[in-house]
């Protein structure tokens, strides 16, 4: 049985949760609303494409509202929710969860803000932002540690559970990247990085859910996500990139500047969830070979 303490800093943390949806909802009005939203006023032109909706500012300048950052932001609300009500409940996959959500799927979105300081304040406020979010996740996180037996009632059998949930968390990171990639794909040409990132999406999505809810098939599907992540950066050598202006340039150039930087864009998703489910995709691979 969790002693009285345990589950006194569970309820502190189901309700820090609960706090985190309500903080979460008024920065998405604020990033949405600086970001796209507030030009529309005085927007002349709109065009929809695969990216999303842009509206004209003024000469070249266009912003875009990405229907994928609309997807995670309600996403991130709804998991965020679900957390604190799992954790209230004193439901086993309320501690994976809340770190899932934390560290997977709203620590990402700092990129966006980034990106927003940027393209719209010159930088301003950068390094602030990148020190808030994980500070922000950090929170709860130690609210949650209980050393060794943090994830225990999620997976009593599992020796290393925390492989599990860091596999989840880092394909999480990987499914956001190919988001990413949609956000800008009207700077791309062509249509394969395009149809990659999408199949990455939804196998990384499926692999997150599988490793949340302890299922070997987790292991192939998280593979056959990064496996598709990785045709992005290949797909780099024939299609012609258009700049905008903004930093997300600076990282294509980099990947496209050499075969060894593609390669390497490729196979680190790979690579990073082969590391952490180490043990499990052993076990897996074992099993399909006795089979």
């Amino acid at each position: 049985m969790p002693s009285e303490r345990s589950q006194s800093r569970r309820t502190i943390t189901a309700t820090t949760m609960a706090l985190f949806a309500g903080l979460y909802t008024g920065l998405s009005i604020f990033y949405f609303y600086e970001d796209f939203f507030q030009f529309t006023a005085n927007g002349t032109h709109y065009l929809a494409d695969r990216s999303g909706l842009a509206v004209h500012i003024q000469g070249f300048l266009w912003t875009v509202l990405s229907p994928w950052r609309l997807a995670l932001a309600a996403l991130t609300l709804i998991l965020l929710g679900g957390s604190s009500i799992a954790l209230h409940r004193r439901n086993s996959l309320g501690r994976p969860l809340a770190l899932f959500t934390l560290w997977g799927v709203m620590l990402p979105q700092v990129f966006w803000f980034t990106e927003l300081s940027v393209d719209w304040y010159g930088g301003a406020g950068l390094a602030t932002i990148m020190i808030i979010g994980p500070l922000l996740a950090l929170i709860p996180t130690a609210l949650l540690y209980e050393g060794p037996n943090t994830l225990m009632s999620w997976s009593p059998e599992l020796k290393t559970p925390s492989r599990i949930l860091g596999s989840a968390i880092a394909l999480a990171w990987v499914g956001f990247f190919a988001t990413e990639c949609l956000d800008h794909s009207y700077q791309m040409t062509g249509n394969t990085s395009f149809v990659a990132a999408n199949i990455c999406i939804a196998l990384a999505a499926l692999g997150a859910y599988g490793f949340l809810r302890l299922r070997t098939w987790a292991l192939p599907v998280a593979l056959g996500a990064c496996a598709a992540f990785a045709i992005i950066p290949m797909s780099f050598d024939t299609t012609l990139y258009m700049g905008s202006g903004g930093y997300i340039d600076a990282t294509v150039r980099n990947t496209m500047g050499s075969c060894s930087a593609i390669m390497l864009t490729a196979l680190l998703p790979i690579l990073a969830v082969s590391i952490i489910a180490g043990p499990y995709m052993t076990q897996f691979i074992r099993r399909l070979i006795k089979d």
